[in-house]
This record gives structure tokens, sequence and C-alpha cells, in this order.
């Protein structure tokens, strides 16, 4: 049996699952910057919008494919991230809010995987990454999305709560 041309093996899947890098991560205080015309991705916890039967699908393609070209061939980080994300739109869906088009981009950046999909990370390795958070809506007549990111450097981890030193004998 003859070996598979390029094309055959593109075939194999009814999606893009994303290209491997070839380049290093990016560094502390680098960003990126997105700009996406029409709505975002949003988080949709009775399907998910990365399932290519998803009937917005398109979102999610459309920031994939942007987050690629910023990024490059550069891996994704396995550090801090920060996130700012401004939505130019009349309006917000009443059925949503700004957080699930935040949720959304940031599922739509990592790397996910589904009973039908697996998506390789494109700007970081997982949501749980996004330390710092800044989303704004702006009233517009044109629909469209700015997210930046911004690789931020590594810091000590800071704890939310400690166990007084007495209650374990110590």
């Amino acid at each position: 049996m003859g070996s598979a041309t390029q094309e055959d093996r593109v075939l194999v899947l009814p999606y893009d699952p994303g290209r491997l890098p070839t380049m290093h991560r990016s560094r502390p205080g680098e960003s990126i910057q997105l700009d996406v015309l029409g709505l975002p991705p949003f988080k949709d916890t009775s399907f998910s919008i990365r399932n290519p039967k998803h009937r917005h699908y398109t979102r999610f393609l459309a920031l994939r494919t942007a987050a690629l070209e910023a990024m490059g061939d550069r891996a994704w980080s396995h550090g801090p991230i920060g996130l700012d994300f401004d939505l130019f739109a009349s309006a917000v869906d009443p059925r949503r809010d700004l957080l699930d088009y935040v949720s959304g981009v940031m599922d739509t950046l990592d790397g996910s995987h589904g009973m039908d999909f697996s998506y390789l990370p494109i700007v970081y390795n997982d949501d749980f990454q996004v330390c710092e958070v800044v989303s704004r809506f702006h009233q517009s007549a044109s629909e469209r999305y700015v997210v930046r990111i911004t690789f931020l450097p590594n810091k000590s981890p800071v704890p939310i709560c400690s166990t007084p030193p007495d209650r374990y004998g110590g």
C-alpha cells in the first residue's frame, strides 16, 4: 500500500487541531494583540463551542486563527498570563455576560479535548495560567473584539489562606 500524501493526512480529521511550534515560547514582558471581527466565542456549558457541530464554532475558529498568526511559530507558554479583553458591539447578548465571553476566549487559546475533538494549545497550556484579567465593553455599531495577552514573569506563589500554627500541634 502506498504512503499517504499531505493532502490525505489533512482529510483524516474534520477540523484543524493546531500546529506544533518550532520556536521558543514568548519571554516575560512580551505581549501579543489579537484584533478579530465579529463576536468572540463564549463559554457554553451545555455544548462546547470547540465542537465543530456548535452553531457558533466559526467564532472559535476566528480567534484560533488570529492567535496562530500572532504567535507565529512560538511555543505556548507554561507561565503566568495577563489578559486584556475589549468587546465592541451594540449590546451584549442578554443570555450572556462579559465573563461568558472572557471565559470563551480563555478556553479558545489553550489546549482542549472532548469526545469529538482535540486541540493543541496556542498561547498558553491551560487557562488556569491566566492570573490577571481586565475586561471592558464598548458600545459600537460594529462587532469586533481585541485581546491583549501579556506573558508575565513568574512570581512566588502567595498563599490564599494558611492554617494557624497550633491547629495541628505546630
